[in-house]
């Protein structure tokens, strides 16, 4: 009982929506809804819905939290 109450209350840090709206750059702050780039934060969702710019990865992309990406 003591786990689920303690998952549950952990939830997820935040949905990040790429918007592409700077450049196709993983690691550019403003290509996100938040503002942030996903990953520093535990269980941060990547939410990637065919947007006209992809994000591109062309060098590490350090996070100190694993998150969960999602296509759609």
């Amino acid at each position: 009982m003591f786990v689920l109450i303690a998952l549950t209350a952990i939830g997820h840090a935040a949905d990040f929506i790429w918007n592409g709206s700077v450049d196709s750059n993983w690691n550019t702050p403003g290509n996100w809804s938040t503002e942030r780039v996903p990953g520093t934060e535990p269980g941060d969702r990547v939410l990637l819905s065919g947007q006209a710019t992809a994000p591109v990865v062309a060098t590490l992309v350090e996070a100190k939290h694993p998150c969960a990406v999602h296509l759609g």
